[in-house]
């Protein structure tokens, strides 16, 4: 199990959260817990200092993104230092450098001007009523997408022009994330997973973890190529099964012997029953999770 040390100092009126070890998927709740506990305590300035850290996974990114949002939302400082060579080329690759205030060293985040506030996002688009083509249930959307009806659970495609049809039938769910690599969408595969186990499964918390270990294979791998892609999460369900399906294109190739080896296979194939990597024609691979 990895350790991860936090050690907390006061300085020029900020706190700097020293951090030693690895942040996974057993030791991001203590730094959740922390960084909670400055952003309730009024703290304006927090720094988190990576340079003894080895290692963050996907949970860990999506909680510096998740924090890095609330003290902006309270017009404070949360910023990142001293990315050691262990780090710096996952967080270049899933785009962190640009998306949180980053400083060589904590003392900087007083000297280095504060990165300008992003615009605000348009206001959302008006929501359509459409009707469920299986029971007639009104439905608002607000977008063209795949919906699944509240009263008789069918799923449904909406159109641009916002015309209903019979997707997939009342008898299976679908979720489908496509993930540009940024941990802040690692949420939206948690939430989609964890309501399809919560339904089909009766289990909240056990599919997560190993799903996310995962994860944090597959951009490892892509860190180690350099290579920025795009890949898409796919989870099935039904009465009879469970699958979840990550699908990365080519140019990131994933040797089968490798991926036995690493910790992340270890974890799933404790909670899934088949845990395999295809290849897909006419390329790229999909790693399938089947429960």
């Amino acid at each position: 199990m990895a350790v991860l040390e936090i050690a907390l100092e006061r300085k020029a009126g900020a706190v700097i959260v020293r951090l030693k070890g690895a942040v996974d998927t057993s030791t991001v709740e203590d730094l959740e817990r922390s960084l909670s506990t400055l952003s309730g305590g009024g703290q304006n300035t927090v720094v988190v200092d990576l340079a003894a850290v080895d290692y963050v996974n996907s949970r860990g990114m999506a909680l510096l993104i998740k924090y890095n949002d609330i003290f902006t939302q309270h017009k404070g400082t949360f910023a990142i230092s001293s990315l050691n060579n262990r780090v710096k080329p996952t967080f270049e690759l899933m785009g962190l450098l640009e998306a949180l205030f980053v400083v060589d060293k904590p003392e900087d985040v007083f000297e280095t001007p504060k990165p300008p506030e992003p615009e605000p996002e348009p206001a959302a688009s008006p929501s359509h009523d459409v009707s469920c083509p299986n029971c007639s249930a009104v439905l608002p959307v607000d977008s063209p997408g795949y919906f699944k009806c509240s009263r008789c659970g069918t799923i449904i495609k909406v159109a641009k022009n916002f015309k209903a049809r019979t997707a997939l039938g009342k008898d299976a769910d679908i979720v489908s994330i496509a993930i540009p690599m940024l941990p802040r969408y690692v949420s939206a595969v948690r939430a989609g997973l964890e309501s399809l186990a919560a339904h089909y499964l009766q289990d909240q918390r056990t599919l997560w973890p190993a799903v996310d270990e995962i994860l944090g294979f597959l951009v490892d791998r892509a860190a180690k190529k350099k290579k920025r892609y795009a890949m898409s999460v796919d989870m099935v369900a039904d009465e009879s099964g469970f699958a979840v399906v990550m699908t990365i294109p080519k140019g990131v190739s994933i040797m089968d012997d490798q991926f036995k080896a690493h910790p992340g296979y270890n974890v799933a194939a404790k909670v899934f029953k088949t845990v395999e990597v295809h290849g897909l024609k006419p390329g790229g691979q999909a790693v399938v999770l089947k429960k």
